[in-house]
């Protein structure tokens, strides 16, 4: 629980920090990718990796516009 704490902790300065669209995608495809590993589920799991490489999907669609 203190990973997640900690980890949601630096999310939060990050986001303060930089809060471009792409950054934001990154930070909340990492939170995504977090969440699926501390699932207590399989369904929790799942949810979340599907969340992960959604925004992945959308992260690329940013790419490819630069």
């Amino acid at each position: 629980m203190l990973e997640k704490h900690n980890y949601l902790h630096n999310l939060l300065k990050g986001l303060i920090a930089d809060t471009s669209p792409v950054s934001l995608i990154c930070l909340l495809r990492d939170t995504a990718r977090k969440e699926a590993q501390w699932a207590e589920t399989e369904e929790e799991r799942i949810k979340w990796s599907r969340k992960e490489r959604l925004l992945d999907s959308m992260l690329s669609r940013f790419e490819e516009v630069d």
